[in-house]
């Protein structure tokens, strides 16, 4: 399993500069691959053999160096090449008293755990370190009230699939319709036991870090959700044939043989059978297994530390996403307000032209007026009528007809002649 190493990119660039890449990944155990896949992507020079000859050498240095390009980026995470450093092999020390004189005692290595967790605040580390520093637990121990839910819904289950698989008709069990409980499907029976305690452990240092288990069996860390799964391993090995399928196997070597045609019964190869190892899991990404050196109950302080590298990820991801969703509801709210003033803009220009007409059609009726005073074709009365009309039209005077009101100038056209012409009752 890989831990990360956090640098600021000036900081990894002088260090590199000063020792070369391969002593800085032997001084903090990284992957050497990864450090120089790193420095490629964030753009981190990496000194030719010529400058270190120069540098052995006591010569001037100055052609050969190249600065540091400028970047966004400002922290680089680098793998290490595992966590064996965080626990210290057992060393065995013998004391005067006979019961410590053959127990192992292990070590944590609290700096390691320090700087794989970098990104996280120094108070929640030391809790972090508190936590996986006090494991001992009394095997008599009653299980945390989650666990004994999760052990009740198993037990249940498998009552349930038991019943349902009967040849017979149970009223009471004949279907499961239960909602299937989480590592039923991947933890033998015999090994339920060791699940439980292994949970037991896993939810007490979760909580006494202050972080929480779900209903789910996920762990939740302030607003994140790292999802884990515990899995059983198994061996392959040489299917042995059961009663049914002899027979069946009989019946169409005998079919063959006579009838010369028949179907062949579909009978595995081989069988997967559970082998009592256990793989924590983080989904989608690293896990840790039981080894000949450590099982997983002694892994604790690498699951915690892998669980919250994980929840790193997750954290990043989250906010990614959430600033995503931030800058699209910006850019939509953008687009909505410019639409709006578009809009707006558009009512106001159609409103300016609606009344840029009715200042033109007053002023065509003043002269209309003028011409037929002139000509004396009508009435001084229907010429002061025409005038009055084009006072009421005309957006500058805009006076107030007797019988028709006020006029809204900026209606459109058709509204206008709408009004003039629909038909009202006005008792």
């Amino acid at each position: 399993m890989k831990m990360i190493k956090t640098f600021s990119r000036e900081e990894l660039y002088e260090e590199i500069w000063e020792i070369s890449a391969k002593q800085v990944s032997l001084k903090y155990d990284l992957s050497y691959s990864d450090l120089l896949k790193k420095c490629k992507e964030f753009e981190i020079p990496i000194p030719k053999g010529s400058y270190w000859y120069r540098k052995n050498t006591g010569q001037d240095l100055s052609e050969l160096i190249v600065p540091l390009p400028q970047n966004d980026i400002n922290e680089v995470h680098i793998d290490r090449k595992s966590l064996k450093n965080i626990r210290i092999k057992a060393a065995k020390h013998k004391e005067d008293s006979t019961e410590n004189k053959n127990e192992d005692t292990v070590k944590l290595d609290t700096t390691s755990i320090r700087s794989s967790l970098s990104f996280i605040d120094d108070d929640k580390i030391e809790r972090i370190i508190e936590a996986v520093s006090n494991l001992n637990q009394s095997p008599n121990k009653r299980l945390h009230k989650s666990v004994a839910n999760l052990r009740d819904k198993i037990a249940e289950w498998n009552k349930r699939e038991k019943a349902a698989s009967y040849p017979y008709f149970d009223s009471r069990h004949r279907y499961n319709d239960l909602k299937e409980p989480k590592f039923v499907k991947n933890i033998s029976l015999n090994s339920l036991p060791r699940l439980y305690r292994f949970l037991d452990t896993l939810v007490t240092v979760i909580e006494r870090i202050g972080d929480n288990v779900t209903s789910n069996w996920d762990i939740q860390i302030e607003k994140d959700i790292v999802s884990v799964e515990v899995i059983e391993s198994t061996d392959k090995v040489s299917h042995e044939l059961t009663k049914e399928e002899a027979k069946e196997l009989a019946e169409y070597n005998d079919s063959v043989k006579f009838n010369g045609y028949a179907y062949k019964p579909r009978i595995k190869k081989y069988d997967y059978i559970p082998n009592g190892k256990f793989r924590f899991k983080i989904i989608d990404s690293k896990y840790i297994k039981d080894t000949n050196e450590f099982s997983i109950e002694q892994s604790i302080p690498e699951i915690i530390v892998l669980i919250y590298q994980e929840y790193y990820k997750v954290k990043n991801l989250r906010l990614e996403r959430e600033e995503k969703a931030r800058l699209y509801e910006e850019e939509q709210e953008r687009k909505r307000k410019l639409q709006n003033r578009i809009e707006e803009e558009k009512k106001r220009t159609m409103s300016l032209l609606n009344t840029l007409e009715d200042f033109q059609t007053a002023n065509d009726l003043r002269l209309m007026a003028d011409k037929l005073e002139i000509a004396g074709k009508l009435s001084k009365e229907e010429i002061d009528w025409i005038r009055s009309k084009a006072d009421w039209i005309d957006p500058i005077v805009s006076s107030t007809d007797e019988l028709l009101g006020n006029r809204n100038h900026e209606n459109s056209r058709e509204q206008k002649e709408q009004y003039l012409s629909e038909k009202r009752y006005y008792w």
